[in-house]
C-alpha cells in the first residue's frame, strides 16, 4: 500500500470515528472539557458506536462501500462539534499543566514512533496473527452465511469478543481488500487515545512533577510493546481508563452526560476481551459501592439512569449469542470434560494459589512490566492516610485502589483455576492482564503521592 493509501486508512478508521464521537460528546453537553480529552473520549465513543454498524455491514456482505459509513459519521460529528463549539468552553488551564502537556506530547511522539517502526513487520506470528487479525480477515471475507467454518479452522480463540477484529475490518473496508500491517492503525490509535486521556487527568489532579513522572513511567511499561501491535490488551486498558475517567466526571457533576458515556465505554471493554467483563465490573464497583453507602436517599437519586447499564449488558449478551450461534467454546469456561471455573479455583487453590501470588508479587516488582505503578499505589495510599489524613485519598485514589485491587484479585483467581500448565499460562498472560489496570494505577499513585490542593477532597 502507498503512503496515500495508508493515510486514507487512518482517515477512515481513526479520524472519522474521533470526529463522530467528539461531535456527539460536545452536543450532549460535555462542556468545560479540554481538547485532548475531547479527542480521546471522542475516538473511544466513535469506535464503540461504529463497531455494530461495521458488523451489520459484514453480515449483509458490505452492501455499500465500506468507507462510506465512517466518513458520513465523521462529517456528522464535525457538523455537531461546530454547532456546539460556541457553547462548549474548554477546561481552564491549571498551574504546571504546560509541563504535563509537554510530557504527554513527548509520550505520544515516542509511542507513535514505536507504532511506525512496527509497520516494517507484517502481522504474521502469535495471537496478533492467529487470533485477532485472522478473525478480522475471516469476518471480512465471508460469506457470512458460512462464517463458522473459517472461524473454526483458521482462528485461534474464535470465541473472543469482536471489537478488535471489527476495527481491523474497517481498515480492510477502507482499502477494499485484506491488509497485512496497515490494519494495526485503528488498534494502535487506542494507545494514543489513552495518552490523550491520561495526561490531562494527571495534570488536573496531581502536581506537575508527579504527573509527568507517572505518565513517563507508564510509557516505559508493556504498554509501548503491546500498544504497537494488533493485540487487544491496550484497547481494553484504554476503555477501562476511559470509563474510570467518565465515572469520575459523572461523580463530580449531575452525571447527565458522563454516566451514559461511561456505560458505552464499559460496553466497549466487555466487547474487547473475555477479561473485559471482569475489568468493567472492577471499574464500576467502587463508584456503585460509594453511592450505595451514601444512604438510601442518594442511592435512589437518579435511579432512572441505571437503564444505561443495559448497554454493557447487551454487549455481553451479544457476545454470548455469537458464541452459541457458531458453536464456539472458551478454553477456560467450557473446557470439555473438566469442572467449571469456580470449582477448579476451589480445588486448585492449595497447589496453584501460592505460585500465582508469588508470580504476581514479582510482576509488581518488575519495573519493565508494570513501572511499579500498582505496587506504588498500594503503598502510597495508606502512607498518605497516615501522613496527611484520609481526605487525601478521598475520590480518585480510593476508587483507583479498589478498582485495581479487585481486577488483580479476579485475574489471580482465574489463573488459580487454569486448565493449562500454570507456569506457561502466567508467562504468556499475566503481564498483559496487569496492563489493563496500569493507567488507573498511574493516576491513583500520582494523586496519592502529590495531590493538587483541589484534588485532595472528592465532591
Amino acid at each position: 500500500m502507498t503512503l496515500l493509501g495508508f493515510l486514507w486508512t487512518i482517515l477512515v478508521t481513526v479520524v472519522a470515528p474521533a470526529l463522530f464521537g467528539r461531535g456527539l460528546l460536545l452536543v450532549a453537553g460535555a462542556t468545560g472539557l479540554g481538547r485532548a480529552p475531547q479527542w480521546g473520549h471522542g475516538f473511544l465513543l466513535g469506535q464503540c458506536l461504529l463497531a455494530p454498524l461495521t458488523l451489520l455491514q459484514a453480515c449483509f456482505d458490505w452492501p455499500v462501500p465500506g468507507a462510506m459509513a465512517p466518513l458520513l459519521a465523521g462529517a456528522i460529528g464535525w457538523a455537531l462539534a461546530r454547532r456546539a463549539a460556541s457553547a462548549a468552553p474548554t477546561e481552564a488551564a491549571v498551574g504546571g499543566s504546560r509541563a504535563v502537556a509537554w510530557a504527554t506530547g513527548v509520550a505520544i511522539a515516542l509511542f507513535v514512533e514505536r507504532c511506525l517502526a512496527a509497520a516494517a513487520d507484517p502481522i504474521r506470528v502469535s495471537d496478533e496473527a492467529f487470533n485477532w487479525a485472522a478473525k478480522a480477515k475471516a469476518l471480512f471475507a465471508g460469506p457470512w452465511s458460512r462464517i463458522g467454518e473459517p472461524l473454526a479452522h483458521f482462528v485461534s480463540h474464535a470465541d473472543y469478543p469482536l471489537l478488535d477484529p471489527l476495527a481491523q475490518m474497517q481498515a480492510f473496508a477502507a482499502a477494499g481488500r485484506i491488509l497485512h500491517w496497515e490494519n494495526r492503525a485503528p488498534v494502535q490509535a487506542f494507545g494514543v487515545a489513552l495518552l490523550l486521556l491520561l495526561g490531562p487527568a494527571l495534570a488536573a489532579r496531581a502536581r506537575p512533577v508527579a504527573a509527568s513522572a507517572a505518565l513517563l513511567a507508564f510509557l516505559g511499561t508493556r504498554f509501548s510493546t503491546y500498544g504497537a501491535t494488533a493485540y487487544a490488551d491496550v484497547m481494553l486498558a484504554t476503555l477501562a481508563f476511559g470509563a474510570f475517567d467518565a465515572l469520575s466526571r459523572a461523580r463530580a457533576t449531575d452525571g447527565r452526560v458522563w454516566w451514559p458515556v461511561a456505560c458505552v465505554l464499559l460496553a466497549g471493554a466487555v466487547a474487547t476481551k473475555q477479561e473485559g467483563l471482569l475489568v468493567a465490573g472492577a471499574v464500576l464497583a467502587p463508584f456503585a459501592a460509594e453511592r450505595a453507602l451514601a444512604g438510601p436517599r442518594r442511592a435512589v437519586a437518579g435511579w432512572r439512569r441505571a437503564i444505561w447499564l443495559v448497554v454493557p449488558a447487551l454487549a455481553a449478551a451479544g457476545q454470548a449469542r455469537f458464541i452459541v450461534a457458531y458453536g464456539l467454546a472458551n478454553d477456560m469456561l467450557d473446557a470439555p470434560g473438566r469442572a467449571g471455573l469456580a470449582t477448579r479455583i476451589v480445588a486448585q487453590a492449595g497447589t496453584h494459589g501460592p505460585k500465582v501470588l508469588d508470580y504476581h508479587f514479582e510482576l509488581l516488582l518488575d519495573g519493565a512490566a508494570t513501572g511499579w505503578l500498582p505496587l506504588g499505589l498500594f503503598v502510597a495510599a495508606p502512607l498518605a492516610v497516615v501522613l496527611r489524613g484520609r481526605d487525601v485519598v478521598a475520590g480518585v485514589v480510593a476508587h483507583a485502589c479498589c478498582a485495581c485491587g479487585l481486577a488483580l484479585a479476579a485475574y489471580m483467581a482465574v489463573f488459580v483455576g487454569t486448565v493449562h500448565d500454570l507456569a506457561w499460562h502466567l508467562g504468556v498472560a499475566a503481564d498483559r492482564t496487569t496492563l489493563h489496570i496500569l493507567p488507573i494505577a498511574a493516576l491513583g499513585l500520582a494523586v496519592a503521592a502529590a495531590p493538587r490542593a483541589a484534588a485532595t477532597r472528592g465532591p
